[in-house]
């Protein structure tokens, strides 16, 4: 499928269901909704392109298959595609624009576009399509924040999506998103292939940007009340440390479990230590699922990590708990 169909043919219809939820749409599983609605937040940033947009594509017809909305879909688009959202007719940038300064790029993106959108989504697509070594790159960059000045936009938002990108970028914390994706994958019974860095990224963007951007995930809110976010934090007089201030029992029981060789000091590196809280609190919480057919909520995980394995329901870790969804809130 062209480029330009896909966007008109799925943009047009998961736009319609996420901005007009019916009652059947509420209630489709939580995790179908965070892959329509991260495709969304996609859009909005730019992050949808040509070259992934077949990766994209594969997704999203996988969610719409196992949600039912696939005949829906295809019934939308044979209506509806000559009025899909705000795609617009193939623009032709006059010749010899992209190599010109970024001002005078910027003035012809924004006398030819009714909005930011429009203009940032042209300017991208040229970008995205020349690659890494695209002729004009800084120019080209630069062009992008002429464009906000002359629409009077804020990059705020671009800023804190730069920002998610770039920590996506280092493989090892990507690592430890797309070991989430999978654990989605498997509980779910989803069939994409989350494994990869692309099902990180997606997964990623939706953790940490989520329904509010400004909230804290549950691991950083548990870091700030921890330690500070000091990696070289250590205390209980020297039996807890790093950022996520662990003791030598929740490693054993981490390599217990999962055949990993983790050390004591390896609590002081934050990307080990970020594993070692995920592997020890999933675990934890899937023995919380099975025994009491609930699944684990932040509370009962951040409680798990304060008071062990039945600190869920320990009074004595409510305080804790308390503490660490004030730090969400911020």
């Amino acid at each position: 499928m062209e480029y330009e169909k896909f966007l008109q043919y799925y943009s047009g219809f998961i736009n319609s269901l996420v901005n007009n939820p019916t009652e059947r749409y509420i209630n489709t599983p939580q995790w179908i909704k965070l892959i329509f609605e991260t495709f969304l937040k996609a859009l909005r940033f730019n992050l949808v392109n040509f070259y992934n947009s077949a990766r994209w594509m594969n997704i999203l017809d996988n969610a719409l298959e196992k949600s039912g909305y696939i005949e829906d879909f295809k019934k939308f688009n044979s209506i509806n595609f000559s009025d899909l959202l705000d795609v617009e007719p193939k623009w032709t940038p006059p010749e010899g624009l992209f190599t010109k300064s970024a001002k005078e790029i910027a003035q012809v993106l924004h006398d030819n576009s009714k909005d930011l959108k429009q203009a940032m989504a042209r300017l991208n697509f040229y970008i995205n399509r020349g690659g890494e070594d695209v002729p004009n790159k800084d120019n080209l960059e630069k062009a992008k924040d002429e464009l906000r000045k002359m629409f009077n936009a804020s990059n705020a938002d671009d800023i804190k999506v730069g920002s998610v990108i770039n920590n996506l970028s280092q493989v090892n914390y990507s690592k430890l998103i797309a070991e989430k994706a999978y654990k989605l994958q498997t509980q779910e019974n989803f069939s994409v292939n989350w494994k990869g860095l692309f099902g990180a990224a997606i997964l990623g963007l939706s953790t940490l940007l989520g329904s509010n951007a400004e909230a804290k995930s549950l691991v950083d809110a548990i870091i700030q009340v921890e330690s500070g976010g000091k990696k070289d934090a250590v205390g209980d007089k020297g039996k807890a440390k790093g950022i996520l201030q662990i003791w030598d029992v929740v490693i054993q029981d981490v390599n217990r479990v999962y055949g990993t060789n983790y050390k004591h000091d390896d609590a002081f590196d934050p990307v080990k230590s970020k594993d070692i809280f995920d592997k020890y609190t999933t675990f934890w919480a899937k023995q919380y699922q099975k025994k009491t057919g609930k699944k684990a909520t932040d509370e009962v995980i951040a409680r798990i990590w304060n008071g062990g394995p039945k600190g869920w329901k320990n009074p004595n870790t409510l305080g804790y708990w308390n503490k660490v969804k004030k730090e969400m809130e911020k």
